[in-house]
């Protein structure tokens, strides 16, 4: 019985280290709450705020940043060659993911070759699977995902507890869903950034997924509207007609074609509060923004558990557009890194400017189903990834959001992808420093060129500055000039000051760039950061809370489809 009762009163091995362990992440927290350091901004005047450090006309940016696009519904269909109608002489309608075009010449058929294949099997069969899946049975709330080999899976919005919130019934579930047209062969040749065309108003039943055309402008027909307005009509006089078409087989008379359709899918989930008191409607609207592969479980959770406690809406982003993390490798030349910066500058922009347009979109389409949220505060919340498009995704329409809070971001994307420590791990993004290739004498000599290429080589630190000062000046998405917004609404930083994932200096740009508002910084580094902050949830929620009583209320939802947004006229 002694040896029972001792056995009893001392702890094993593993209960003593699990009390050891739990003890010091105690005292961790402890030492971490009291280390963090809390800048508030002076209360200034109209006339003693800084002054934004880039041109513009009023309180938008004067430039035209936003990639052209027109909205597309979220259905599968292919485009077919076609050719003109004999009886009339005019190109037949067709629909290309359901919104009516009319083709000025024929389509040229793809041929079938491995690269091609591979990239719509990648592309498009995850969505028509998920589409047929969608016609045979319910989707399961919040948890019906396909997987594909490529980067990206696939979801619709969703409720967390169907009966929570009966207004999102299964028939409303949503998968956001856009699409590009982007050169195959030979290496892409695009285009400037366009500003977004004036296209029609789309119809109610389309209130959220958009195409971008890229490097191909794209307006409106004169006189267009579809049959009977169901969507717009695409054709530009004196540019290439954007082309689509399936697999086929090689005709020996027949080009290989410019382009291809790529799609993109985003997915949500959409909370509803905390049933709590008689107040049916929600207090405002949280949208998370995660970070690149998805913040983790336990951290967003509690995020999301703290926003609904008190009476928040939550629409999470699970993940970032499924392009978002594309590998892309660029040469850069020592001598002149111009072009490579363009080229880097237009993919980072327009991978902004997707997660933009999918919070845009799935907004209006949650404020469609949920009138009460029109006007109710909205809050963007972004983490790490997330924080790091914040700025471009607010500068879509400033107007719709009361206040932001940025967890781990930064500025300069470019910057970024070169120095993070995760860099070779979300490997979307490779450099090759290699001089041009003497000119060949003459045709003839070409394969002796191209044998004798030059290596590549190490750029010096001079190098890798023009490489990011050109980028900077190409890419007007960046957050370096979209967080000049949000110094217009109430705004909160968390920063760790020994951050590598997203260097902490660029942290620090950042927030001069926003203006230097109110910023939390805690000792750690990024990953810490993220662990530790559950325990900051509660203080970020009253945070939250207290920011959108004193922010004026926002617009009634997204900026329409041809209206400017603040970053394009």
């Amino acid at each position: 019985m002694r040896h029972r009762a001792h056995d009893r009163a001392t702890p094993s091995p593993a209960r003593a280290a699990a009390a050891a362990a739990a003890a010091a992440l105690a005292l961790m927290a402890l030492g971490l709450q009291a280390c963090v350091s809390v800048y508030r901004p002076p209360t200034l005047t109209g006339a003693a705020r800084a002054e934004p450090e880039h041109p513009s006309q009023g309180d938008t940016l004067s430039i035209d940043a936003w990639p052209a696009r027109v909205p597309v519904r979220n259905t599968l269909r292919q485009l077919r060659a076609a050719t003109p109608e004999p009886a009339t002489g005019q190109a037949p309608r067709h629909a290309l993911m359901g919104v009516p075009i009319r083709l000025s010449r024929p389509v040229t058929p793809m041929r079938r070759t491995p690269q091609i294949l591979r990239r719509i099997e990648q592309e498009l069969t995850a969505d028509a699977l998920l589409l047929s899946l969608s016609r045979l049975g319910p989707v399961l709330p919040g948890r019906t995902q396909v997987r594909s080999e490529g980067r990206g899976s696939f979801l619709f919005v969703s409720t967390d507890e169907p009966a929570a919130d009966p207004r999102l019934a299964p028939a409303a579930y949503y998968k956001f869903v856009s699409g590009r047209v982007e050169p195959l062969e030979p290496e892409p040749r695009r285009a400037p950034a366009l500003a977004q065309p004036a296209l029609p108003q789309p119809p109610a039943d389309l209130p959220a997924a958009v195409m971008i055309f890229e490097g191909l402008p794209v307006a409106a027909e004169p006189g267009g509207g579809g049959q009977g307005g169901a969507g717009p009509d695409i054709a530009t006089p004196g540019t290439p007609t954007p082309r689509a078409s399936t697999p086929s087989a090689p005709d020996a008379d027949t080009p290989d074609p410019a382009v291809v359709i790529q799609l993109q899918r985003t997915w949500f989930s959409f909370y509803a509060p905390l049933a709590s008191g008689a107040d049916p409607e929600p207090r405002g609207l949280i949208v998370l923004l995660p970070g690149v592969f998805g913040t983790p479980a336990d951290v967003i959770d509690a995020m999301v558990h703290q926003f609904r406690g008190r009476g928040w809406a939550v629409l999470r982003m699970l993940s970032h557009p499924s392009r978002f993390t594309e590998r892309r490798a660029y040469r850069v030349s020592p001598d002149d890194p111009s072009p490579a910066a363009r080229a880097i500058a237009r993919e980072m922009s327009d991978r902004a400017a997707e997660c933009a347009y999918a919070v845009e979109g799935v907004l209006s389409h949650v404020i469609l189903e949920r009138p009460g949220l029109a006007r109710a505060p909205r809050v963007l919340v972004g983490m790490s990834g997330g924080a790091l498009v914040l700025p471009t995704v607010l500068a879509r329409d400033p107007a719709a959001w009361s206040a932001a809070v940025l967890i781990g971001g930064g500025a300069d994307w470019l910057s970024v992808a070169l120095r993070s420590n995760y860099a070779s791990l979300i490997n979307a993004f490779t450099f090759v420093w290699r001089p041009d290739p003497p000119e060949p004498p003459g045709a003839d000599a070409a394969g002796q060129a191209a044998a004798s290429a030059p290596a590549q080589v190490v750029p010096t630190a001079a190098q890798r500055q023009a490489l990011s000062d050109h980028y900077l000046a190409n890419a007007p998405l960046d957050p370096i000039h979209t967080a000049r917004l949000l110094r217009e609404l109430p705004t909160l930083f968390v920063h760790a000051s020994a951050d590598r994932a997203v260097p902490a200096d660029l942290g620090d740009r950042l927030w001069d760039a926003a203006g230097r508002p109110e910023r939390w910084s805690i000792g750690v580094g990024h990953e810490l950061l993220f662990l530790t902050l559950p325990w900051h949830a509660a203080r970020l929620a009253d945070w939250v809370g207290a920011a959108a009583l004193r922010s004026p209320e926002p617009a009634p939802g997204p900026t329409p489809a041809g209206a400017p947004s603040a970053l394009g006229s």
